[in-house]
């Protein structure tokens, strides 16, 4: 089967442009705001970054998604001409925290995101100090307008008590219907074949 790379943001039933929040820097490493992803395979229906660690820590899953079942996601690709800051190892994240110093030693991503559409941050790029922040490996986008085009999906969470303690697990389902946003403007096509 042919991958369809790109990004799932869990928790929202649709890219909403009047909604979207500007990226704002906190005291942690983490901004608040901006649009939050993770790398996805459209065919990937048993993995995800974001669902394994709830899964491994399921109490967020009833914390952060009390009345959504199944959880709303939104799986989606971005135009060829976005530019997204790849950050992919250590000594990156130190130059970039040098270029663009933020409070308490992190970025100011609200400088950085007059520079660009996004930023892609791997995991393995942190110190031990900058994971407790980053619970996986993150695309965070500065701005919607870099979307090329989404389509909803649900996300189908199984609890097996089986073996004495319980076990999650979950699937991933795309939805065929295809949205881009243009202008602020969410427009709509659908296709009849999903490759």
């Amino acid at each position: 089967m042919k991958k369809i790379e790109g990004y799932l943001s869990i928790g929202k039933e649709f890219i909403e442009p009047e909604k979207f929040i500007p990226v704002v820097n906190s005291e942690n490493q983490k901004p608040h705001g901006g649009f939050w992803a993770t790398k996805h395979d459209l065919n990937s229906i048993c993995y995800n970054d974001w669902m394994d660690y709830l899964t491994e820590q399921p109490h967020l899953i009833y914390y952060k998604y009390p009345d959504k079942y199944p959880i709303p996601a939104v799986f989606f690709t971005l135009k060829k001409e976005a530019t997204i800051l790849i950050v992919e190892h250590p000594g990156q994240y130190e130059t970039l925290k040098r270029v663009h110093p933020g409070i308490n030693n992190s970025i100011d991503f609200e400088e950085l995101s007059r520079d660009c559409d996004g930023i892609f941050i791997n995991k393995s790029a942190l110190s031990e100090e900058e994971l407790k922040d980053f619970s996986v490996s993150s695309l965070l986008l500065f701005n919607l307008d870099c979307i090329e085009e989404y389509r909803q999906a649900d996300v189908f969470v199984e609890v097996d008590h089986k073996h004495g303690f319980a076990l999650y697990e979950y699937n991933i389902v795309p939805k065929r219907k295809k949205y881009t946003i243009e202008n602020g403007t969410i427009l709509t096509r659908q296709k009849k074949d999903v490759k």
